[in-house]
């Protein structure tokens, strides 16, 4: 791959208003990872709802925390573990802030209807050991804080 040219602003996980990959030395290459973004919440918004309007308002949600304006929702015949893993292995490769921005964009898709399943609480745990950012376990009855 190419590098990006230097002054990437590789801390923020940013490159001229699309979110990229950044090598572990600090530099950046130009891998678009709103891509993967939108698959992973496409996956956790199907996964989550009862019916697909309740999916894209998921969705939404989460594309909302990203702040990068709208992304295309996968169709749901696009979505499933191996999708979930590819998305994951593009955006292991983000910054630290960029993997927050992730990580609280899930958080908003899975928490969209107002509750959490003990297999979605779980889900994002795992999601957020994939991208090397672990989360401690949820118990069960917490409250869902404003986000």
């Amino acid at each position: 791959m190419d590098a990006v040219r230097a002054g990437c602003p590789a801390a923020a996980g940013f490159h001229a208003g699309t979110l990229v990959a950044r090598e572990s030395t600090g530099g950046c290459h130009g891998v678009p990872l709103l891509p993967a973004c939108a698959k992973l919440l496409s996956c956790l918004a199907y996964w989550g709802a009862d019916d697909l309007p309740a999916a894209q308002r998921a969705f939404g949600y989460g594309v909302e925390k990203l702040q990068r304006g709208t992304l295309p929702m996968e169709a749901l015949q696009n979505c499933g573990l191996p999708a979930l893993d590819a998305s994951l292995g593009q955006l292991v490769l983000a910054s630290p802030n960029m993997k927050r921005t992730v990580l609280s964009a899930c958080t908003a898709c899975i928490a969209a209807d107002g509750g959490v399943t003990v297999e979605e609480a779980e889900l994002l745990r795992a999601i957020a050991d994939s991208l090397d950012c672990p989360i401690p376990p949820f118990l069960a009855g917490q409250p869902l804080a404003a986000a």
